[in-house]
């Protein structure tokens, strides 16, 4: 029998059997959640020569600055991580008329403030996808009640700075969520659980964080300020998202920036796949940044090999 009692002290999840996400996060909490992230697109040729020379351009390259902030009822979000395809991709790819089409994605990562020029000279010309700052999937098989300060797997990470464990090149970074999947073994039926997104345990040890609740995907604060979400886990189909009026003040005592980094690919011409002489593909690259509230960015084609 699942002990309700515990819904007053989420802690306590941790020295639980079964984790009371296995009944399903409560959907009424997807209500009034930021919704940010790539729109959607739906491009069109209007002949082969034309399809060919968009892949071979910067055209329809994403903004991130319009697609990674925003505010709403007085806080400020960022998206930790974004992606799409084009509208009926697959069909354009392996259709029989002209088309031109595309996927795109970014995450968030952290890095030192006097190291964004480095990391933009050490990426251009590459396709970051292709590199260790992408985020693989890796499931951790944590459940979510494991995922708060006081539930005695963060402790030795509370006090200390954030650390930068990964690297590229001379550049030193650290993601910035961990992704969840309680599924243990044959006999686990939680397989049949929504996986999602949460914090890293770092950001769960500094900022305090915790689940709202046994079927909740918020992690808050001490004083219940929703800090991280993510939207996938109700059904809906939008960014994961942190809070950035209470990320954003550690960063920055901590000389530490978010960046976004991009990558995606344009599909163009007709008959799909490299022996064709009317298809191209090319991928293409990008890094945004704020510096003093304005927005920066670096993109770039991937250079053809």
């Amino acid at each position: 029998m699942l002990p309700w009692d515990i819904s007053d002290d989420p802690a306590s999840l941790y020295y639980l059997d079964i984790d009371p996400s296995v009944l399903g996060f409560d959907p009424k909490d997807a209500d009034g959640l930021p919704r940010i992230g790539f729109p959607e697109t739906d491009y069109q040729a209007d002949n082969i020569a034309s399809a060919l020379a968009w892949v071979n351009s910067q055209d329809d390259l994403p903004d991130l600055a319009q697609f990674v902030e925003t505010t709403q009822d007085g806080q400020r979000w960022w998206a930790s991580k974004t992606f799409r395809m084009d509208k009926g991709y697959l069909d354009k790819l392996n259709g029989s008329k002209v088309m031109q089409t595309g996927q795109a994605g970014a995450w968030l990562i952290f890095v030192r403030r006097n190291q964004i020029s480095g990391l933009v000279a050490s990426l251009k010309g590459m396709n970051p996808a292709d590199t260790a700052l992408f985020p693989h999937e890796e499931w951790n098989t944590r459940h979510v009640g494991e995922v708060s300060y006081d539930a005695g797997t963060t402790d030795a990470l509370a006090m200390t700075p954030l650390t930068l464990p990964l690297r590229h090149g001379n550049v030193r970074f650290c993601k910035t969520m961990q992704q969840l999947h309680p599924h243990k073994d044959e006999y686990d039926e939680s397989h049949k659980i929504p996986a999602l997104f949460a914090p890293s345990q770092a950001l769960v040890a500094r900022l305090q964080l915790r689940p709202e609740g046994p079927r909740s995907a918020h992690f808050v604060t001490p004083d219940g300020q929703l800090a991280f979400v993510d939207p996938n886990a109700y059904g809906v189909k939008a960014s994961p998202v942190f809070n950035s009026d209470l990320l954003a003040p550690l960063l920055e005592a901590e000389g530490l920036i978010p960046v976004w980094l991009l990558w995606g690919e344009k599909d163009g011409g007709i008959g799909f796949g490299p022996d064709s002489a009317h298809y191209n593909r090319r991928a293409y690259g990008g890094v945004f940044w704020q510096k003093n509230g304005e927005w920066q960015s670096e993109t770039w084609l991937v250079d053809e090999k």
